[in-house]
């Protein structure tokens, strides 16, 4: 079955660190389904909502929980809405697990739970889709071929198994995805070949 269907059917949790995304973290909460669930974790530096996000809270089908962060001290949500995913995840089996921040701090909890083989992420809001890792070889060959590099079909399609690779295990955020991609080409076609095939598929990166 494909993977990208299979995560549809599967409940999905989602994390939001308040703190750090804002009002912008909860796009897309309203087209929720009534099987997912939303935790929200806010503090005193950011507890407020417009009149807009208080009507799509109220619009979504999801259940929503908010916790109040009232410990002072230095990342102090981060430390406990991380603790709480180990709750979450170890109460609930064949569930999509979702971190709404843009802290890269969290990808060790990402990377840790990975190694578990727990469906996780991080993305920027809610809304938010997981980026298309159905990228095609006849796009790649199309830029590529409008470089000086003679690549044979066996290197276009390494390429396109690096960017498959790469976007699916660097979900989120962006930097992150281009970095590994950038990496992996380096390490097969090193670094001359790697400015000229990156910056060609550069389009292709969302």
């Amino acid at each position: 079955m494909n993977e990208n269907r299979t995560e549809k059917k599967m409940r999905k949790f989602y994390f939001v660190d308040y703190e750090n995304v804002s009002r912008a973290g909860l796009k897309g909460i309203d087209e929720l389904g009534k099987k997912d669930k939303v935790y929200i974790f806010y503090s005193s530096y950011a507890n407020s909502l417009s009149f807009n996000e208080y009507e799509s809270l109220m619009k979504t089908k999801a259940e929503v929980v908010c916790y109040e962060v009232s410990t002072v001290g230095k990342n102090a949500l981060d430390f406990q809405l991380s603790s709480f995913i180990g709750y979450v995840v170890g109460q609930n089996d064949n569930a999509v697990f979702y971190i709404i921040s843009k802290d890269n701090g969290y990808l060790n909890v990402v990377n840790f739970w990975r190694t578990k083989n727990i469906r996780i992420q991080m993305l920027n809001n809610i809304e938010m889709p997981p980026k298309n890792v159905n990228v095609k070889k006849s796009q790649i060959a199309e830029l590529l071929a409008e470089t000086e590099l003679e690549l044979t079909e066996e290197d276009i399609l390494t390429v396109r198994d690096i960017m498959r690779g790469c976007i699916k295990e660097n979900a989120a955020p962006i930097n992150k995805v281009k970095s590994a991609i950038n990496t992996e080409l380096c390490r097969k076609f090193g670094n001359n070949s790697t400015k000229i095939i990156y910056n060609a598929i550069k389009p292709l990166i969302q």
